[in-house]
């Protein structure tokens, strides 16, 4: 599995799920509404991909990739050595003087802190320096993948407006209501339900199991069980245009 960064609610154990309800679309364009960590895009074969979210610094990572990898890994690959990956853990709030800079930051942070949050420091292991070591060494595939990515920092409701069309396929996980990474709430699904109503397009929308959005959206077209943290599991609401 390809991945770039850790980062919340990222979707990697629902990609068989995804990736099946995808390629039973027939759709070529595929649209990542949320696209937080970009595993969907990374991992799913499409004839043309784009990339969006809100938060600009994901952005920032992802066009710096698209646009300036050379700088961009002459930087994240002095972390392969372990001295220096240590040494980020008490200076990197000195960097972001630039978008290559920044996006070094991001990298790093989302990586090496709780959750993939980039705020909330937990213990610098063995196992965060061997995850970044493998994922430096799978960047020139990831390069690849991303250089071809068209990528938006729009507001969900343009960006449906805007890519809206019967050869595209949507993959909307919506933020969790009241989490405070995003400003999104009850009237905000509301707003998404009347948009989905309306697509020309397909889509694939996933939420975790809660009573109120089948009150928003009725019931779901399948439900899956996911294993978690541990013994743990989740279950997933699942709402999908395609037969």
């Amino acid at each position: 599995m390809n991945i770039l960064i850790k980062y919340p609610g990222s979707k990697g154990s629902l990609l068989n799920d995804i990736k099946d309800v995808f390629n039973r679309s027939s759709c070529s364009r595929l649209v990542d509404v949320f696209g937080g960590s970009g595993i969907v895009l990374l991992n799913l074969d499409a004839g043309e991909k784009i990339y969006n979210d809100i938060n600009m610094d994901l952005v920032n990572l992802f066009k710096t990739l698209k646009y300036k990898y050379n700088d961009l890994y002459k930087m994240i690959k002095t972390l392969k050595n372990r001295e220096v990956f240590d040494y980020y853990k008490y200076n990197i709030d000195s960097m972001g003087k630039n978008d290559v800079e920044r996006a070094f930051k991001t990298f790093y942070l989302l990586n090496t802190t709780f959750g993939g949050q980039g705020n909330t420091y937990i213990k610098h292991d063995k196992s965060k320096f061997n995850l970044v070591s493998r994922i430096i060494n799978n960047m020139e595939n990831l390069r690849i993948n991303i250089s071809s990515w068209i990528i938006e920092n729009l507001d969900y409701k343009y960006l449906i407006k805007k890519y809206d069309g019967k050869n595209t396929f949507f993959y909307i996980d919506p933020p969790y209501n009241g989490k405070r990474w995003y400003d999104f709430d009850i009237d905000s699904y509301k707003t998404l339900n009347s948009l989905i109503s309306k697509m020309q397009g397909k889509y694939l929308m996933n939420f975790i199991m809660d009573d109120g959005i089948i009150n928003i959206f009725g019931n779901p077209a399948f439900i899956r069980k996911y294993i978690s943290t541990g013994n743990s599991y989740r279950y997933y609401y699942f709402y999908t245009n395609v037969r």
